[in-house]
């Protein structure tokens, strides 16, 4: 269940990427070129989605906590700054245990916002959050997963339409949609870098953020609400004044898909959103091997 690396493979296109390592997630990805098998497609079951998708534990800051961010830029090189998180921030964490308790809390797959990063990444193509914490010091605590998270995967959403979406993904211009653990919405269009031996699709600065200051949940779908326009995606105005302005809806379409390559037995699975009046699609989770004749893993 995304542990360790990813590889999603194509006909001729090979995507590579390494969950411990948000920015290539959120960003783009490494990107080269090979030979394979074509790829694996197929709609698969509700119930293989929630034995694969990855949960997120998530973890609020009960002080100011200086982390480091890993920034990254077009000549390959990569260096560490120190951002402070202020009291309050809302991170995803992965912990180190013993036995049934925490010991140590890593930054999880979910990003933190644009509005966390933006003092130090000025002339850089990515920044990724990095710290450990130990539990028993009170830096932190656990809290519920937020009304405004995705079920399963890294809250990242890519605009496109089923079954002849994934073999076009590098090669086609997808806007992004990422919510963070922090509770933000931003849009990020496609805009393509190459950093050193990397490929960087989306860059660290969003083209649009907001704030959601109100969540509702009905049905299959989630309701956000914002003082000001999300620019890239279609919100509706349904106050003339205040912090709920804007509604921007997203409703599950219950249509789940496996993918992957046979060849390496690496398999994704993904869910399909209506966000707006458009089409996207988020990762789930992955398995080792999947066998397309059972739906079973």
């Amino acid at each position: 269940m995304f542990a360790g690396r990813v590889i999603i493979t194509y006909k001729n296109l090979v995507i590579r990427t390494t969950v411990g390592f948000l920015a290539f997630i959120g960003l783009g990805g490494i990107v080269e070129k090979t030979v394979s098998a074509e790829p694996y497609v197929q709609r698969t079951t509700a119930k293989m989605i929630k034995s694969n998708g990855q949960t997120n534990l998530y973890f609020k800051f009960q002080k100011p906590y200086r982390a480091r961010l890993i920034l990254h830029k077009t000549t390959g090189n990569y260096i560490k700054k120190t951002v402070t998180l202020p009291k309050g921030t809302i991170v995803s964490g992965v912990p180190d245990r013993d036995g049934h308790k925490f010991t140590t809390i890593h930054n999880g797959a979910v990003d933190v916002s644009y509005q966390l990063k933006k003092r130090v990444v000025k002339g850089y193509q990515s920044a990724t959050l990095n710290f450990a914490v130990k539990y028993s010091s009170g830096i932190l605590r656990q809290v519920k997963k937020p009304a405004y998270s995705l079920p399963y995967g890294h809250n990242i959403l890519w605009t496109g339409k089923p079954v002849n979406l994934w073999p076009k993904r590098a090669v086609t211009s997808p806007s992004q949609i990422k919510i963070t653990s922090d509770g933000y919405v931003e849009s990020y269009h496609y805009h393509s870098v190459t950093a050193g031996d990397t490929t960087i699709n989306y860059q660290v600065k969003p083209n649009s953020s907001v704030k959601i200051n109100h969540v509702l949940k009905r049905g299959s779908s989630i309701y956000f609400y914002y003082r000001d326009h999300l620019k890239g995606v279609s919100d509706k105005r349904v106050r003339k004044a205040g912090p709920y302005q804007y509604r921007l809806t997203l409703t599950n379409k219950h249509t789940p898909y496996a993918f992957g390559d046979p060849d390496n037995d690496m398999f994704q699975y993904a869910s399909f959103y209506s966000v707006g009046n458009r089409s996207y699609w988020t990762v789930d989770g992955a398995s080792d091997v999947y066998d397309p004749a059972t739906g079973t893993d």
